[in-house]
């Protein structure tokens, strides 16, 4: 969080819904600028968006996978192809691509896509597309494919001084980063459109092409920060992952080559390595420039000819290397991975053979598109099965993954509950031989069919006003994985027919010729000592469950929804008001619920609903972890008369979902849909306000996660950390970490009732709506459901001091927090103290610039100057509902370094007041200002900063009429004058978060400062750095898993 002007919304860390998890951050990894701060307030805005509606969105990417990704791959060959080619996927397809986009090839084989697109307006995504990874190095560059990316950003043909790229970027009010994957590597630039501007922007593009220096006195600092890097990303999991890996693709390259590396060729490689790979495989024949924005096309293609025509295509360039060859033959496979570590355990059904290319068309589509639907259906199953009572397994899911055009991989994967492995693993086999043996249903097809067409309708209804970023990234796709970049329209129309034609007995087949092969592999992830057994007995134990015969699926019944009546009269209107500036449309109804509406045409025929009533955790219980308790238990309950999964199938056909959260003070049931879908999803969200389920299987589901759940804060770093932020918080109850299991274990779904459903049922209430939408029609179906409702309190429970007080510790001290790990990450942090946001918010923003102005210094010290940290940060956290804030600086790394750090992080914030400069002033500002620009074209601004409780504290539609104002009166001497008050060390909290190979405790320790070589920092499971810079936190339930390597920024 940033300290901004939103109300805190963030729901305490236990129990999260993991969708949530996953939408705050970026879309993929290493996608989007993840330490950008957003315009004020929209960050915590976002982090509320979970995208249900887009749930088909992404079953169409992920599950069904016809556009992008499942579509292409490999010829049947160990070496790879290069997609750098004059021919272009839609040439060799009978899907018509999109005509808004130019093709172009320039004559030394540099090729683009570009389009003109005006959302948002005068803005401008560029991207460099490198068709090269770390599959392409040698076993001497081992990591240096991104260690090399890194270097890019230290000085360049045009930027010759370390700092200048970096503040060129900010002071053009650019964001500008990059990752390495194993196939490729891109760089990309999201700039305001500006001639200038424009033209520095591909400048540095260019610069990023060919024009790298790699001075070897910044080489050599540079190296502590990949290492540190490399550091972040390390656990347990990632580290049984390799073991994986190599179990399962011994000869391949894939395994081979992470993009990290290894240490040593980190540690010695010398420059002529870098400029190696770089001269080798940074060639006009493998760059593809992507332009999206809101310019003339004319003008785009000109500036990417002037910019990349003189660059020159070697005669002899580097080649795509043999890839080794994918296991055949080999029969059923089984092995165990233990480690007490283990967060989470996890049984894996796998099977693997090399990736067959296919051109992009409706027939490979079409060819496709059948086990994709199968693996849907059969993790639809794992769901159900989670939720019943005495459930060997928490989860489960079945996919088939394309592996970098190498390998086809399938798995399914359960995860079992604490203790019942062997259960697991019997489960896994029956459901995967249920399948193979019976299919799959008519209802459950028609489930994933509906919620597929939904999808990509709601493609087609936002295509408008798509915006440019995420069209880039689109492009980026379509580019590396060889796909048809077509219209929605075009794909709306293919997955109607291909689903119309799709029967059970189709999908069945799928299924079966997938899955009925010898070349199976098994494998177990567990921290059970019991399991340290052998493969053969865990193949027993697999082949045994054979012998069980299991009974075909049932079809399920069609189920209408019961809740269209919501009282005896429909609501009236009683005060209507017009904030005509803000084009805010205020309403009271006859039964007091206060309603907020605002129409825009940001997001084409979509529209954000969020309902808010009472106290949030201003008055919840002392218990811990009770607020994630609670969203769950409502979340998942599901409604009086319809369970969570009957919820989800009655709704299939449309977007209607709802999501529960429990806020600061405040708890919200929030939605986004398409607008057609307004009368359902108001339906929906009338009948969680009156009878929500409190189900027996939500409570299950949560204690299901507890053993994860103390796993998590026993043995990681982001686990210890949430302790850090108990005794930041005076360690008041309702901010509170278990000590126990049975803690959590003694939590019943009556105790959340207790607690919320006097506020739901009658509490003062906010409706708030933004998006396009016609009010006249939406009136009326917002007085037949929310009007419709019992009485409700006219006005807002008053809360006092007593309960919004937090005893944050006394400064100045230093303490320090321990967790049981073998992995070497630790951290230190310094806390700040600041006072909470105001209804006179003008010293809270001042100090959140002032944030930003110290969160670039450290960056630049810790990180650019001595090379000790991969990514320190520092961000504002003010409450508007607590008595609490702080600045938060963090820096990750050894335990060695940790003393050190924090006190250096002293050091630069003592120096602030009398060294702080105009330049870095203007480069804390100026990308404030474009993302406020941005904002005002956000409807989540609009919702969450602006309208969501905009009658209870009137002040907020005063924040957004004079914030961009304020902002801009901002000067540096204000912000002196605050570093003095606020960012000296008689206001300071230190701490230092270290591994012990004991059992994980609090320890208060006076000690002196320690040598530090390396710091890291993991952020939102996606690696970056360059030139951004990190605004908070993002906690999960697991520790990071292999995902965060397979893209590295």
């Amino acid at each position: 969080m940033s300290g901004k002007e939103e109300g805190d919304t963030d729901s305490g860390s236990g129990g999260k819904d993991p969708e949530r998890q996953s939408l705050e951050s970026s879309e993929e990894l290493g996608r989007g600028d993840n330490n950008v701060k957003q315009s004020e307030g929209a960050e915590e805005g976002n982090k509320k968006r979970r995208n249900l509606f887009l749930l088909a969105l992404v079953v169409l990417v992920v599950v069904v996978g016809l556009v992008v990704g499942l579509t292409v791959g490999l010829q049947n060959s160990s070496t790879a192809q290069s997609y750098a080619s004059d021919t272009w996927p839609h040439e060799i397809s009978d899907i018509p691509p999109d005509p808004r986009v130019r093709y172009g090839n320039l004559p030394n084989g540099l090729r683009y896509m570009i389009m003109s697109n005006g959302e948002l307006p005068d803005r401008l995504s560029i991207r460099l597309h490198i068709d090269a990874g770390s599959l392409h190095e040698d076993d001497d560059q081992q990591g240096l494919a991104h260690f090399l990316e890194h270097m890019v950003f230290e000085g360049t043909r045009n930027f010759e001084e370390l700092p200048e790229l970096d503040r060129e970027t900010q002071r053009i009010g650019a964001h500008s980063n990059a990752y390495t994957s194993f196939d490729e590597t891109v760089y990309f630039l999201d700039l305001p459109v500006e001639n200038e501007t424009v033209s520095t922007g591909f400048t540095i593009l260019r610069d990023f092409a060919d024009g790298a220096l790699f001075d070897e006195d910044r080489i050599e600092i540079e190296r502590g920060v990949v290492l540190s890097e490399d550091l972040s990303g390390d656990s347990v999991e990632w580290r049984i992952f390799l073991k994986q890996t190599d179990f399962l693709f011994p000869d391949h390259r894939l395994a081979q080559r992470w993009p990290i590396g290894k240490k040593d060729v980190i540690r010695t490689a010398p420059r002529q390595r870098f400029v190696d790979f770089y001269t080798q495989y940074y060639v006009p024949e493998r760059i593809t420039v992507v332009a999206v924005g809101d310019m003339d096309i004319d003008q785009l293609e000109a500036y990417i000819v002037d910019s990349f025509e003189s660059m020159v295509q070697p005669e002899e360039a580097g080649q795509d290397p043999d890839m080794g060859t994918v296991p055949k033959d080999v029969g059923f496979r089984a092995a165990i991975f233990t480690d007490e570590e283990v967060i989470s355990e996890e049984a894996w059904l796998t099977t693997s053979r090399p990736w067959q290319f296919e051109p992009d068309t409706e027939a490979s589509r079409t060819k496709r598109l059948p086990l994709d639907l199968a693996h849907y259906i059969l993790g639809r199953r794992f769901e159900v099965l989670a939720k019943e009572e005495g459930s060997p397994i928490t989860d489960g899911y079945a996919v088939r993954e394309n592996l970098v055009n190498l390998i086809d991989w399938g798995h399914v994967v359960v995860t079992p509950l604490e203790g019942r492995w062997e259960d697991a693993v019997r489960v896994l086999e029956q459901e995967v031989r249920r399948a193979i043996e019976y299919g799959f249903t008519s209802s459950e097809l028609n489930d994933i069919k509906n919620k597929a067409t939904v999808g990509y309708g709601a493609a087609v209804a936002t295509a408008d006003t798509r915006e440019s970023s995420d069209l880039s990234w689109d492009f980026i796709d379509s580019i590396n994985e060889r796909a048809v970049f077509s219209t929605p329209e075009v794909d709306l129309d293919f997955i109607e027919k291909a689903l119309d034609s799709t029967t059970p007995e189709i999908v069945h087949q799928a299924f079966k010729n997938y899955w009925q092969t010898e070349d199976v592999a098994l494998f177990l992830t567990t921290s059970d000592e019991r399991a340290q057994t052998t493969a053969d007995e865990l193949e027993k134990l697999f082949m045994d469950s054979k012998e069980v015969k299991v009974a075909p699926p049932e079809e399920g019944a069609v189920i209408s929804f019961q809740y269209t009546d919501f009282g005896p009269s429909l609501g009236t209107v009683v005060s209507d008001t017009l904030v005509a500036e803000l084009n805010i449309r205020q309403l009271i109804l006859s039964n007091n619920v206060r309603v907020n509406m605002k129409v825009t045409d940001f997001d084409q025929n979509y529209v954000a609903i969020t309902a808010r009533f009472g106290t949030g955790r201003l008055e919840q219980p002392p218990l811990p972890w009770f607020d994630g308790f609670a969203e769950t238990v409502v979340d998942l309950g599901g409604l009086g008369k319809h369970s969570f999964d009957e919820i989800d199938s009655i709704f299939s056909d449309n977007s209607v979902w709802n999501g529960f959260y429990v806020n600061k003070d405040d708890f919200e049931f929030s939605a986004e849909i398409i607008a057609d879908d307004m009368e359902p999803q108001l339906q929906l969200m009338a009948a969680y306000m009156i009878d929500p389920g409190y189900r027996e299987e939500a409570v299950r589901s949560y204690k299901r996660d507890v053993p994860s759940f103390m796993n998590y804060l026993q043995h990681s770093l982001d686990g210890a950390i949430e302790y850090v932020d108990e005794w930041l918080w005076g360690n008041d109850g309702r901010f509170s970490l278990p000590a126990t299991e049975e803690e959590l274990l003694s939590y019943q779904g009556s105790d959340v009732k207790d607690w919320i459903h006097p506020q739901m049922t009658g509490g003062y209430l906010e409706l708030s709506m933004v998006g396009d939408f016609d009010i006249d029609t939406v009136l009326p179906l917002v007085l037949k459901t929310f009007g419709a409702l019992p009485e409700r309190n006219l006005t807002a429970k008053e809360i006092g001091d007593e309960a919004r007080d937090i005893n944050f510790p006394n400064p100045p001290s230093y303490r320090t927090f321990t967790y049981t790990s073998k992995i070497q990450r630790a951290a230190a942090i310094v806390a700040f103290k600041i006072p909470p946001i105001k209804e006179d918010i003008r010293l809270s923003r001042r100090i959140n610039v002032l944030a930003d102005v110290f969160s670039n210094r450290i960056f630049e010290t810790l990180r650019k100057s001595l090379g000790e940290s991969y990514s320190p940060y520092a961000y504002a956290d003010a409450s508007t509902s607590f008595n609490q804030g702080y600045i938060w600086a963090e820096s990750e790394g050894t335990p060695q370094v940790k003393a050190k750090n924090s006190q250096l992080i002293i050091d630069i914030a003592q120096n602030m007041s009398v060294s702080m400069t105009e330049d870095e002033f203007i480069r804390a500002k100026k990308p404030l200002q474009t993302d406020h620009e941005e904002s005002r074209r956000d409807n989540y601004y609009w919702l969450y900063n602006v309208m969501w409780e905009s009658q209870q504290k009137p002040w907020k539609l005063d924040w957004s009429r004079e914030r961009d104002a304020d902002y801009d009166s901002i000067t540096l001497e204000e912000l002196r004058v605050l570093a003095a008050e606020y960012l000296v060390p008689s206001n300071a909290v230190r701490i230092d978060v270290l591994p012990v190979a004991k059992d994980a405790g609090v320890q208060e320790d006076e000690g002196s400062a320690r040598d530090l070589r390396q710091t890291v920092e993991l952020i939102k499971g996606t690696l970056s750095g360059h030139t951004s810079r990190s605004s908070g936190r993002s906690f999960t339930m697991k520790e990071k898993t292999r995902h965060d390597k397979l893209r590295l920024s």
